[in-house]
């Protein structure tokens, strides 16, 4: 077991909420069995209890967040991460707007249950997508257009020359797409704060095992 993991991670130097429990030890039984304790896992925990389904047991080698979950950027933003013309062949104007608004569902509901469970998880507003060349540019126009039509609710503007210095300090880019519906967010302080909110739920009885 490599206890010094939290030295070395930032997100676990500075966690509020615990990522260890008591390791299992004994025979149980359970309704639900959940392996890993990850952002699916603890996500997973925390919707069964919403429903009434308590008798959960939550199953993590290492630490709560322990792998992808706790190391990553945590960042909170909508996208497809691919060429957009190049998948609107495939899905058409009408399943990219699909795309993107399931995109933007996971950050809101990411957004929901940190307001709703009280989750202290340093969650910080707006979001800045980089363009360093021009063909990159064009992809932040197109997704202006497609974020704007999907959550047209949210601070969303493209910044192009002289503009882009004001708003990120730097001359290196040709564009930036400021999207004040993204959020910055430690993940693993968001999955130990998902656990929380299992109690507030009415999951005091959701059991959760790691390596102690």
């Amino acid at each position: 077991m490599n206890t010094k993991i939290d030295a070395l991670n930032y997100y676990g130097a500075t966690k509020k909420y615990p990522l260890h429990f008591p390791a299992l030890q004994d025979d149980i039984d359970a309704d639900v069995v959940i392996i890993g304790g990850g952002f699916s896992g603890i996500n997973t925990a925390l919707e069964l209890a919403e429903q009434g389904i308590t008798n959960v047991v939550v199953l993590e080698a290492r630490h709560l967040g322990y792998g992808g979950t706790g190391r990553n950027g945590g960042q909170v933003m909508a996208g497809i991460g691919h060429d957009i013309e190049a998948v609107k062949k495939y899905v058409g104007a009408a399943g990219m707007e699909t795309l993107f608004k399931i995109s933007n569902l996971g950050a809101g509901i990411i957004r929901e249950r940190i307001r709703k469970y009280h989750i202290d998880a340093d969650f910080v507003p707006g979001y800045g997508y980089l363009a360093y060349n021009q063909r990159q540019l064009k992809t932040l126009q197109q997704w202006e257009k497609e974020f704007k039509a999907a959550t047209p609710e949210d601070d969303i503007e493209l910044y192009t020359g002289k503009d882009v210095q004001q708003v990120i300090g730097s001359d290196v880019y040709c564009g930036v797409l400021k999207h004040m519906g993204g959020r910055a967010c430690p993940l693993a302080e968001f999955i130990a704060g998902l656990r929380s909110g299992c109690e507030f739920a009415g999951g005091e009885d959701i059991r959760i095992f790691t390596c102690g």
